[in-house]
């Protein structure tokens, strides 16, 4: 597991909110996280989605769901991965 940074949150009486609902920017980036933005992130990356782009998102990740349906099915069936990719997964 890797991080950026660690710290600490100190007992109640020394933590006070500085803000709510503001954007904030993650350091050395240009990337500004707003609020009522969604976050997703695992092992590969991050990705930060506006609420008014999650319908155009999720349709990109059905078209990559239905591309890995059909790899897999090729590749059960003995077709080489690389083919099977190339045909399913690359732009047309």
């Amino acid at each position: 597991m890797l991080a950026k940074a660690h710290g600490t949150i100190g007992q109640s009486p020394f933590t006070r909110v500085s803000a709510v609902e503001v954007p904030i920017q993650i350091a050395g980036t240009r990337v500004v996280v707003n609020p009522w933005d969604i976050v997703v992130a695992d092992e590969d990356g991050v990705v930060v989605v506006r609420p008014s782009m999650v319908a155009a998102v999720l349709a990109e990740v059905e078209k990559g769901q239905e591309a890995d349906a059909k790899c897999l099915v090729d590749i059960k069936a003995g077709r080489a991965v690389a083919e099977a990719f190339r045909e399913h997964r690359s732009k047309k």
